[in-house]
């Protein structure tokens, strides 16, 4: 059996899990609280597949996505509804990437990872399309290559020799 709590409820919801049948359960007691949906995976242990907030039926605030394991996928904020930022992880939980929205669209400032955290590459979008400088990193966290971009057009590409980076 498995027992969440929330901000002004001692006790919001008892899901009982069942090996090999997927239990969701929505926690909806005030305009406050998280809904947690909840499912279990192969072995019967329950993992929260999602937990997100509403207000008048508008997700609000942070959301949290987690695959069958209860390895978080990503993570999304949103204002009145409207996905305004993401950060996205790899299969194991790790970083990938994040960055802002806009109209349902990539916006501003988005940064790219390897998987050991270190910056693959950096830059903006406008209206989901590349613009302005993008950087690019080798796994030391040295910049190789700069690309300028006029939506999603390249304009210049600047690359850094291997041998100017010592």
């Amino acid at each position: 059996m498995l027992l969440f709590y929330c901000c002004c409820l001692p006790l919001v919801v008892c899901a009982q899990c069942v090996p090999g049948q997927t239990v969701v359960s929505i926690v909806k007691n005030c305009a406050d609280c998280p809904e947690i949906k909840v499912a279990t995976t192969h072995n019967g242990q329950c993992k929260p597949i999602a937990i997100e907030r509403s207000r008048e039926g508008k997700l609000e605030g942070e959301r949290e996505i987690y695959d069958s394991n209860g390895i978080i996928k990503r993570i999304e904020t949103y204002v009145q509804g409207e996905l305004r930022y993401a950060q996205y992880y790899d299969s194991i939980g790790r970083l990938s990437s994040e960055g802002g929205y806009e109209n349902g669209k990539y916006s501003g400032c988005w940064i790219f990872y390897y998987a050991d955290g270190k910056v693959l590459k950096k830059g903006n979008y406008y209206q989901g399309k590349l613009v302005d400088i993008w950087e690019f990193f080798d796994k030391d966290g040295c910049r190789f290559s700069t690309i300028l971009y006029q939506e999603d057009r390249m304009i210049k590409h600047i690359f850094i020799a291997p041998e100017l980076l010592n």
